[in-house]
């Protein structure tokens, strides 16, 4: 295992990883239809989606934020006329709902690209 395991191989295979998962992320970008993916057909950002609509039911209002049925409805209306496979529905408890209600103030796409960075950001670590 550690000789498979050398320096070349540790420097160069996570940037191959973040050149191939950016390079399908770009096609699917590129050759998408609405929200759903050009490669991979499947709805892009669903997860963000889900967030940014409890953010908006948690704001509007907190009573229908485990209503399934509002629920899609909410998603729906996030993505316009684009037809997914299917949605999911939110499952993190109301404080969470509360911090996702912070990204709607700004624009879904905004919004989107603001997550992705926060959660690329890299961690500093303390020595």
């Amino acid at each position: 295992m550690w000789k498979w395991l050398n320096q070349k191989r540790i420097r160069d295979y996570p940037r191959l990883a973040f050149i191939a998962s950016y390079t399908v992320l770009l096609l699917n970008f590129l050759l998408r239809h609405g929200w759903i993916g050009g490669l991979t057909n499947y709805l892009m950002w669903g997860d963000f989606i889900i967030y940014y609509a409890a953010g908006i039911l948690y704001i509007n209002n907190i009573q229908h934020l485990y209503v399934f049925k509002i629920q899609e409805i909410t998603q729906l209306s996030l993505i316009g006329s684009t037809k997914p496979i299917g949605l999911s529905f939110y499952s993190y408890p109301p404080n969470a709902a509360l911090l996702h209600s912070a990204f709607t103030y700004i624009p879904l796409p905004l919004a989107i690209i603001l997550w992705c960075i926060l959660r690329t950001y890299p961690k500093i670590e303390r020595s």
